[in-house]
């Protein structure tokens, strides 16, 4: 199994990784790729993208893709049970049908919800989604 992380912010993947250590993320035990051309998204995932124009004051504008999670297997194929983004979340025939998750007694807005990244390898195995918690900023 091998992980790589893309993002669709620009300048390429040595400024990215730049910009993360500067942010104190270093010594990543996987590759970081910049895609702002959205080469590298997977296209049998389905609908799962959102898209969103971000005026950037680091390398300018750009398209950027919202979190997603999505697990291919040794073909090429999505594993469509790990599959994850927020329009797998709240959302029934591409509209949205809430905007709040209950987690652990409170209730949470559904874009602050992120897969837990320490569950991610068992659910792949496992062959389920990965359970989400909401984000801690």
């Amino acid at each position: 199994m091998s992980l790589v992380a893309v993002t669709a912010e620009p300048g390429g993947d040595e400024a990215v990784l730049q910009r993360l250590a500067d942010r104190g993320v270093t010594n990543l035990e996987f590759p970081v790729k910049s895609d702002p051309n959205h080469d590298l998204l997977v296209k049998d995932a389905g609908d799962i993208y959102t898209l969103k124009h971000h005026e950037w004051e680091v390398s300018g504008p750009y398209e950027m893709v919202q979190p997603a999670v999505v697990v291919i297997d040794s073909e090429g194929h999505t594993i469509k049970e790990c599959t994850w983004s927020w329009k797998t979340m709240g959302f029934q025939n591409g509209q949205a049908v809430e905007d709040k998750v209950a987690y652990e007694g409170n209730e949470y807005p559904l874009v602050v919800f992120r897969p837990v990244i320490s569950d991610l390898v068992a659910s792949v195995k496992e062959r389920r989604p990965v359970k989400l918690a909401p984000a801690k900023f």
